[in-house]
């Protein structure tokens, strides 16, 4: 398929060009994000802003000028309900003490970010927790962008909720049922579908942190690593076509990398119909729990980071050019520009939390 905005060749499952993000079912331009100003101040996350749709009919009434069964008051036809649209924002950032921050950013190629991240901390029976979620909205999904933005502020509230009333041999548990409550409330979130999309759908990525101990679940391509002082270690496992059938030994990695569908993920949060027309069920977390080596450093990220850096010695190197005396949100602004410098193709997110600048 050939993009109608850039001419560049896409495959055919995609629904949006991955060169410049334009719908290749439109011929809308799309214009590209300034780069990210390294002055930029730290700002606290603000809440998502909430915008009615301007769903027109084709004889040119707004939203205003319908019933509440979607009837238009003007010509007659039926336009659908005019419901709300969910804006994450160009860029967002949220900063706790030195060791701990989240950067989101819509890149430069891309209308709107469909990214989002929330993160709780709480002080509970005299431990300090952490809840953090990283989500990417499917561009292939309706709603994209408040699947993203739900499922990460529903998990984190559910992993503090949560941590509160159980022991630290549970979490492994919480951090299931978290990432379930998250998938539950992106499948009870309104939509005007979108000819073409699936439902509202979403990756995700979430940790539940006490001092210098991590609980991991992601479902999807989002991505956690450790990183060390001169090396990198993915924690999560993405769930992909190409990890599904190599783990399945019927590919070799190499073989299955040359696959038009090698990247597609498998599972997602959100009400995904298959090709019989049934509503997948909930997806399975992949959760594990881990330690925090002194001097290391846990990252959560989406794959707008990731894709320019693919290897773990690649994330390596690129937390390591950042010096290891900077804050948190210093190291997430940096990964940031990293990604946007590379082309930023995508959103991109990264969450960075940091345990031996704190004091």
């Amino acid at each position: 398929m050939i993009c109608p905005t850039c001419g560049a060749e896409e495959e055919n499952l995609y629904r949006y060009c991955e060169t410049c993000g334009a719908s290749l079912n439109s011929t809308d331009p799309v214009g590209s994000a300034p780069a990210l100003n390294n002055a930029i101040s730290s700002a606290p996350a603000e809440a998502v802003t909430i915008a009615t749709a301007t769903n027109l009919c084709k004889c040119g009434a707004g939203p205003n000028e319908r019933d509440d069964q979607g009837y238009c008051e003007v010509c007659g036809r039926h336009v659908g309900a005019s419901l709300t649209q969910v804006t994450n924002g160009d860029h967002k950032e949220q900063e706790e003490d030195a060791f701990i921050a989240a950067v989101t950013d819509r890149g430069k190629r891309h209308k709107t970010n469909q990214d989002d991240f929330a993160f709780k901390t709480a002080d509970i029976n005299g431990t300090r927790y952490v809840a953090v979620a990283v989500c990417d909205g499917l561009s292939s999904s309706s709603a994209a962008e408040a699947a993203s933005s739900t499922a990460a502020a529903k998990a984190a509230a559910s992993l503090v909720e949560s941590a509160s009333t159980t022991d630290s041999a549970e979490h492994e548990q919480v951090m299931r049922a978290a990432i379930i409550a998250a998938h539950n409330s992106v499948c009870d979130i309104p939509f005007m579908p979108v000819p073409g999309k699936d439902g509202p759908a979403t990756t995700i990525v979430a940790a539940l942190i006490t001092d210098k101990r991590a609980v991991i679940g992601w479902v999807g391509d989002s991505r956690a690593y450790l990183v060390h002082k001169t090396r990198a270690c993915q924690l999560s496992h993405d769930h992909s076509w190409i990890n599904l059938v190599v783990d399945a030994g019927k590919m070799s990695e190499d073989e299955a990398e040359k696959a038009p569908e090698a990247h597609a993920i498998t599972q997602c949060l959100g009400p995904i119909v298959d090709e019989n027309g049934a509503t997948n069920e909930a997806p399975e977390p992949g959760v594990l729990t881990v330690e925090i080596p002194d001097e290391s450093l846990l990252l959560l990220c989406s794959d707008g980071l990731w894709n320019y850096a693919p290897r773990e010695a690649d994330i390596a190197e690129c937390v390591q050019s950042c010096p290891s005396s900077n804050s948190a949100l210093l190291l997430a602004r940096h990964l940031i520009e990293f990604a946007i410098s590379a082309g930023g193709r995508d959103n991109i997110t990264s969450f960075v939390y940091r345990p031996s600048l704190a004091v």
